[in-house]
């Protein structure tokens, strides 16, 4: 914590349009959308957004269920499973700069996103405090089973074209075959 800078908290809620703007243009009035409000700092667990989109037809995570971490670390990290990686949904991040307390916002290719690597590993490690990290997501379910054993996991169940929930549901049930409980283990 640096001494001094408000970090705003982070959640879900209604978007009601008071005028048109080409961030929301896919995005209906009164639809949920991951906002920043207020000065309390609740960093968020990256598979509860994941979850909220999935069950609020927002797509393009799935691939991404039941990744350990907080929010902030995708965008650091740029965690991926199953074909998928962070970069691939994140629009934008806002962070406060810790030496000046000026807070900026990063493009997407602002921070150098490469496999499991970024900015903010590197020439930017210890200089920004990430408070946001803005997805774009889609209203369209386009999923991505090429990756790994997802097409023969959906096959076991009798899955040909899955929902969002169920592709969800199978990465899940893979990542837990695989890798330990990161409530018990690190992984």
């Amino acid at each position: 914590n640096a001494p001094g800078i408000k970090i705003p908290h982070m959640g879900w809620n209604n978007l009601v349009m008071n005028r048109d703007s080409p961030l929301v243009n896919n995005i209906g009035s009164e639809d949920y959308v991951y906002f920043v409000h207020s000065y309390y700092a609740k960093p968020d667990n990256f598979d509860d957004v994941v979850a909220y989109a999935v069950k609020h037809a927002y797509h393009g995570a799935e691939n991404l269920s039941l990744i350990p971490g907080e929010v902030g670390a995708s965008a650091v990290q740029n965690i991926g499973a199953y074909g998928a990686e962070a970069k691939d949904i994140i629009y934008k991040v806002e962070a406060v700069e810790v030496a000046t307390g000026k807070v900026v916002w990063l493009s997407n290719e602002d921070c150098g996103y490469g496999y499991r690597q970024s900015r903010f590993k590197h020439e930017w490690h210890n200089k920004y405090l990430i408070t946001h990290v803005v997805y774009e997501l889609s209203r369209t379910f386009v999923p991505s089973l090429e990756y790994g054993n997802i097409n023969s996991a959906l096959a076991a169940k009798g899955i040909e074209k899955p929902t969002a929930e169920e592709l969800r549901q199978v990465i899940i049930e893979i990542r837990r075959a695989k890798l330990p409980d990161p409530d018990v283990q690190g992984n």
